[in-house]
């Protein structure tokens, strides 16, 4: 693992991070100490990394879509 002395844009430590997620505007990530996994969320989006060493590897081709359903017991049906 990487420790940063200077703070680092995320797309500087992900080999081949997506072009289409820019600078790296992450809405919420989420770190599996067991298996050094994280999967980073950004709008309906979700990209599962590994580190690698220094870096963080790309386990998915592409960021995958996340499907969320209306949660209707909180709001309701939907008009």
């Amino acid at each position: 693992m990487q420790i940063a002395e200077n703070p680092k844009a995320i797309s500087e430590l992900v080999v081949d991070w997506p072009f289409n997620w820019a600078a790296g505007h992450i809405d919420a990530a989420l770190f599996f100490e067991d298996t050094d996994e994280v999967i980073l969320y950004r709008a309906q989006e979700k990209l599962k990394l590994k580190f690698n060493g220094d870096n963080l590897t790309i386990l998915e081709e592409t960021p995958q879509k996340i499907s969320l359903e209306w949660p209707i017991t909180l709001w309701g049906n939907r008009n």
